[in-house]
């Protein structure tokens, strides 16, 4: 079964001329989505010239005066991702900041948590931000977004740390985190890996040394 136009992984001029084509007959304002999945497809293949076309089909849906809140919301969180990537913690913030200005407070259209991700990257990137992690993660609008473990446990992480950067006592979380680590299970029968917790080495030595706190 060929694979839908907009997603492939091809990047050439004919590929994008092909694009172009196809999204001009599309109708508006729904349109905008091929430009999402394309760029999502690109940037999983991961080549230099893929990253650079989806780089700039989320930045037009951004533009885009037609699109949708949650598309917009969606382009901006990609983007952020994308950003984080290369190292460029300032443009993912931006992008993070503006993904949740325009989808708030739904969260509609993105990971549904920009705002736990822009406190796990004020927090590896910028101390004075401080404050503004700490009102980000007592956020009620935040946890109760929480739905599955993996973004408790990366909740529980990020508190953890902010404890420490205040001088306060990072263990409790660190050991919330680590009993969630310790007793993961599927939680959607039918999706065995939705949810389940991905850890590095790093990050639960770590855990357990703020545990020991």
């Amino acid at each position: 079964m060929p694979v839908e136009w907009y997603r492939t992984t091809d990047y050439d001029q004919a590929a994008k001329a092909e694009f172009t084509c196809r999204y001009n007959r599309a109708r508006r304002p729904h349109r905008v989505q091929y430009k999402i999945v394309k760029a999502i497809h690109l940037l999983d293949a991961g080549e230099p010239g893929a990253i650079h076309w989806a780089r700039e089909l989320l930045t037009e849906v951004t533009l885009d005066e037609d699109a949708y809140r949650h598309d917009k919301g969606h382009a901006f969180e990609t983007l952020a991702e994308l950003h984080r990537r290369n190292g460029q913690w300032k443009l993912a913030v931006r992008a993070l900041e503006q993904a949740i200005e325009i989808t708030s407070p739904s969260m509609n259209g993105t990971s549904g948590l920009p705002d736990l991700t822009l406190a796990e990257t004020l927090l590896d990137n910028d101390p004075g931000s401080l404050p503004a992690v700490v009102d980000l993660l007592n956020s009620r609008s935040l946890t109760g977004r929480i739905k599955f473990n993996s973004d408790l446990f990366r909740y529980h992480v990020a508190t953890a740390r902010a404890c420490q950067q205040l001088g306060q006592d990072p263990g409790p979380p660190a050991r919330r985190a680590l009993d969630l680590l310790e007793s993961d299970q599927p939680q959607l029968p039918r999706h065995p890996t939705v949810g389940r917790i991905h850890a590095n080495e790093q990050t639960i030595r770590e855990l357990h040394d703020l545990a020991r706190r």
